[in-house]
């Protein structure tokens, strides 16, 4: 199902902004109020999008090929939980998937955030923030590498092991939240990769 009430199917914003009902084929060129034919816009989408609708282009257009289209919309939206994992595991090397490189690696031109949360919360994804690139990865590996740009005492994980002390240079792989604690103290980055 296309519809939802908690995010833009184009830009996914979320609850914070105003979302509104879009009627993929309009209801003056036959479109109906089918769940199939309605998508989740923010306000700006919206009004994007309603500006590109015009009679000469739905003059030009046959039922079958409006039919194509939303199909191959439904499909696309439609990325598996499966899929994602598949892609992440593949392309995981142990240090995480760049947000950028698993968008490209699913060969899609949206991001599958409402599959990705789901992943996330059953704890079956993980989900790594560099907050001083703003930038994201993702890992089904619970540990995470990074590269050490200070020296830094020994850091007590959750499960209450002690990890370090860590000397600038080294490249440990860390238990994702003892990694983000030495990222978010920038005594260290996340690593690239091998």
């Amino acid at each position: 199902m296309v519809l939802t009430d908690s995010h833009c199917f184009i830009c996914s914003e979320g609850n914070d902004c105003k979302l509104q009902k879009h009627h993929i084929v309009p209801r003056r060129y036959g479109g109906s109020d089918s769940e199939e034919n309605l998508v989740t816009l923010c306000a700006n989408c919206h009004r994007a999008v309603e500006a590109l609708y015009d009679d000469r282009f739905y003059d030009r257009l046959e039922e079958q090929f409006l039919q194509e289209v939303l199909e191959e919309r439904l499909t696309d939206q439609a990325i598996s939980e499966e899929a994602i994992l598949e892609t992440v595991t593949e392309q995981d090397d142990g240090r995480g998937v760049w947000k950028a490189e698993l968008q490209e690696a699913l060969s899609v031109s949206y991001w599958p955030k409402q599959a990705i949360d789901r992943l996330v919360t059953d704890g079956r994804l993980y989900r790594i923030e560099d907050p001083e690139h703003d930038r994201v990865k993702f890992s089904v590996h619970r540990e995470v590498g990074v590269i050490v740009t200070e020296e830094c005492d020994a850091v007590r994980g959750k499960e209450g092991q002690t990890y370090g002390p860590f000397r600038p240079g080294e490249c440990p792989d860390l238990p994702q939240e003892v990694a983000l604690r030495l990222v978010r103290e920038f005594m260290a980055e996340f690593s690239a990769g091998p």
